[in-house]
């Protein structure tokens, strides 16, 4: 049994809500949060903030040259169209570059900030980075050039440098993405603007960070503002009335981090020029359907290097693979998918010129970055948080940082890392009762409905949708169905059905649906 199965008390007030607050250690005032209605923005007056707003204002007085660094993710791009349009709406000459995944790397560098000198510009804005650019602050340093960081990464050494973070801002503004940090500073210099609010919103969701204090604020406030479908370019990226997080995780955010991984076919600069500040509307259509053919090549790379990863695991329980047909920008995808399928740290490398370059993914309950950190040393670049890490190594040294990593990891599999699920019965899992759970939304980072299990299954219908997917009607109200391709679909008498909740409206009719991970 690879699963931790709880059951809990319950209140009988609502099941599902006694869940929801049990798995994820409620606090009283995160309480008061959840079940709050109405929250209104905020605006941080923490002095690092106001003292990048003052230096701002000075660039405007003096007409300054500012020069914005951005980064190539969906919170990077988010952030620097936040940061440019507040810059253009106040009148200050300005420009922007956010630089190429495989030539350049992340955050600002030592080349990017001579060319800024060179073309005359003064002060320079990082967004989602900085705080590691130590060689190129050095650089701005000695030509002169003012630097502001933005940022909201782990800062590891003292900054000389004007440093807006979440670590130095209130406390309701901690663990917020680089566009929420972007977001403050527009906030202070040009008051609300919802178009920059429903941005951060995005940028939140897509970094994952936690749905508590003003990050749940941003994100309440920017779905409403996306639903009431007045800026198209929101529009054009997702075709659907009554938008929610979900829709934002697997439909927007995947479009705006394609740019990103697959750079050698699409200038993630573009999206801000002539997509999002793009006043044309004939022109953002046409970036938007380069932007949908971008994400369709992504995900058949994705699919292609997902099926040749499986193709390939052996049955360790840490998956390490190499492979030169592996795309650089699409690692980190294939390894969360297999991590999530097996239930096992994945470690995706693509193999280039000797180089392998890669990212991994961890499991619940296991700080894979502490693993690798510890257990292996010779790295070319190393980095990341406990769940997610990204890497490279000689080719050489392959076979030895595989068989390192493997065998140490067989102590760490004695502690039986398991995913914990909560028993509900079906009776439970009411239109009602499920309704009235979504009412608490948004779910996210921080505030998550964990995996239930449903057992004692009596009197259900099995089929094939698509002659593929395996499909359980368990009453009038509740059904369960799965795609999950290491499931076995031929089972149609199971003992237990694990997976998430949703809430479905088909044609104005509601229903509940299990959407299973796992079968026993």
């Amino acid at each position: 049994m690879k699963y931790d199965l709880k059951e809990i008390n319950l209140t009988g007030f609502n099941p599902l809500i006694d869940i929801l607050l049990d798995s994820n250690n409620i606090s009283d005032d995160e309480k008061k949060q959840l079940f709050q209605s109405e929250l209104y923005l905020s605006t941080s007056k923490a002095d690092c903030v106001i003292n990048a707003v003052e230096r701002i204002k000075k660039a405007k007085e003096n007409n300054e040259l500012v020069f914005v660094g951005g980064d190539y993710d969906a919170d990077g791009i988010c952030a620097t169209t936040i940061m440019k349009d507040t810059l253009d709406k106040l009148g200050i000459r300005c420009g922007y570059y956010i630089p190429d995944r495989f030539k350049e790397g992340y955050g600002l560098n030592k080349n990017t900030v001579q060319l800024a000198f060179e073309k005359g510009y003064s002060l320079i804005i990082t967004v989602d980075n900085g705080v590691k650019a130590f060689e190129a602050l050095e650089c701005a340093k000695n030509l002169g050039i003012d630097v502001i960081i933005t940022d909201h990464h782990l800062i590891e050494e003292k900054l000389d440098f004007t440093c807006v973070h979440p670590d130095y801002m209130e406390s309701k503004f901690k663990s917020m993405c680089g566009a929420g940090v972007a977001l403050q500073i527009s906030r202070n210099l040009i008051g609300e603007y919802d178009f920059h609010t429903a941005l951060a919103c995005i940028a939140t969701i897509g970094d994952v960070m936690p749905i508590l204090n003003e990050n749940r604020n941003i994100i309440k406030h920017g779905l409403k503002i996306l639903n009431k479908h007045i800026y198209k370019v929101f529009d054009l990226l997702i075709d659907k009335k009554d938008i929610n997080v979900m829709d934002i995780s697997y439909s927007i955010v995947p479009k705006l981090n394609a740019l990103g991984r697959l750079s050698d076919k699409f200038n993630p600069n573009d999206i801000i020029r002539y997509y999002f500040l793009e006043k044309d509307i004939k022109k953002v259509i046409l970036m938007s359907d380069l932007i949908n053919r971008v994400n369709k090549l992504r995900k058949d790379l994705s699919n292609k290097m997902s099926d040749l990863a499986l193709s390939l695991i052996d049955d360790d329980n840490i998956i390490i693979l190499e492979n030169k047909d592996f795309h650089e920008g699409i690692v980190g995808l294939v390894a969360g998918k297999i991590s999530n399928m097996y239930n096992k740290p994945s470690i995706i490398l693509n193999n280039h010129n000797g180089i392998l370059k890669g990212s991994a993914r961890s499991i619940e309950g296991f700080n894979l970055h502490e693993y690798l950190k510890n257990n292996y040393t010779n790295y070319l670049s190393f980095g990341g948080h406990s769940q997610a890490v990204g890497l490279s190594i000689k080719e050489e040294d392959f076979e030895y940082f595989k068989d390192l990593i493997k065998e140490n990891y067989k102590n760490v599999n004695n502690l039986e890392i398991k995913k914990t699920v909560y028993k509900i019965n079906i009776e439970s899992l009411s239109l009602n009762n499920v309704k009235e759970l979504f009412l608490l939304e948004p779910f996210g980072q921080g505030i998550k409905f964990p995996l239930i299990y449903v057992e004692d299954l009596k009197n259900i219908k099995y089929s094939l949708v698509k002659n593929i997917y395996p499909k359980y009607v368990l009453n009038e109200h509740l059904e369960a169905i799965c795609f999950e391709k290491t499931i076995d679909n031929k089972v149609e008498k199971p003992n237990m059905i694990i997976g998430n909740i949703t809430l479905n409206n088909f044609k104005g009719k509601e229903s509940v649906s299990i959407n299973i991970k796992d079968i026993e």
